[in-house]
């Protein structure tokens, strides 16, 4: 692109065109962006001797992720097709050379699976690495749920006033995209652990579904299970109590241990020094 812009004295945009660095410009008036304005370009780089340039405009389409679970593929800056797997975010990539849909292709995303499980893995991604990304669900019982099971809070925050939305009590609800998107995350949950009591949801149940998704996956899935909660607590249907004593309550803190300078600390090293600072203590 040889298009150019600056500001005049007054504060009016002014466009130009410039071929090299010291040579001559020409600028253009009219409007950006209107036919007449690209004719107006297309002149002005003619008269310079310029070559017609155009940016890149055509668009990046994305590629379907693969079934698999931690193998991704994306598209290089030169149009190639690279496939690769990645345990989680932040972790190495191991790049997959072999022809997608070959033998040697699932040979190498195997082992470069283990091989990522072995040095930042446990035991629960041998599990998922098994399973698929978009893996059908299982509908959901039909009968009435259990009071104090997970699906019967389930139940209650999609008919509250946090989901549905009641000005009158100062409760906007919930736009339809995040509904759509809390129910994908919320019903994972419930085809396991629906008909169990609340207390169900431990840190390592947590855990194990925030590693079965990406990070920010795993981010409106805590934040799904917050506004539930949350919704829940100002119902009266759960005590804070309970909340303290499930996966999200807040970490304990640790009592700090005493500083080397800490007052008590102080008076004993004073007690046992003498009045310039020597050692009181003499051998005998």
């Amino acid at each position: 692109m040889y298009l150019y812009f600056n500001y005049s004295e007054s504060g009016s945009l002014r466009w130009y065109v410039k071929v090299s660095r010291k040579g001559r410009r020409i600028g253009i008036s009219g409007d950006y962006g209107t036919p007449a304005f690209d004719a107006a370009y297309e002149a002005a780089l003619a008269t310079l001797g310029g070559v017609l340039r155009m940016r890149r405009v055509r668009g990046t389409v994305k590629p379907d992720q693969p079934e698999r679970r931690y193998l991704y593929v994306d598209i290089s800056q030169r149009g190639q097709l690279r496939y690769y797997v990645q345990l989680r975010n932040k972790l190495p990539k191991i790049r997959i050379k072999a022809e997608f849909g070959t033998a040697d292709f699932d040979t190498e995303v195997a082992g470069a699976i283990a091989a990522q499980i072995a040095l930042y893995g446990n035991e629960g991604d041998y599990i998922n690495a098994q399973k698929q990304r978009n893996e059908e669900r299982p509908a959901l019982p039909t009968t009435p749920a259990q009071p104090g099971s997970l699906r019967w809070y389930w139940n209650g925050y999609k008919h509250s006033d946090h989901w549905l939305g009641d000005l009158s009590v100062g409760q906007e609800g919930l736009a339809d995209s995040t509904r759509l998107q809390r129910t994908g995350l919320i019903e994972s949950l419930m085809v396991e652990n629906g008909e169990k009591p609340f207390a169900v949801l431990t840190r390592k149940v947590i855990k194990a579904e925030m590693k079965a998704r990406t990070p920010s996956q795993a981010g409106n899935l805590l934040s799904a299970l917050r506004g539930m909660i949350r919704c829940m607590i100002d119902e009266g249907h759960l005590k804070r109590t309970t909340i303290r004593r499930s996966a999200f309550a807040p970490a304990r803190r640790r009592p700090h241990a005493r500083a080397a300078g800490s007052s008590r600390g102080m008076r004993t090293i004073w007690r046992c020094t003498g009045r310039n600072g020597r050692s009181a203590l003499r051998p005998g």
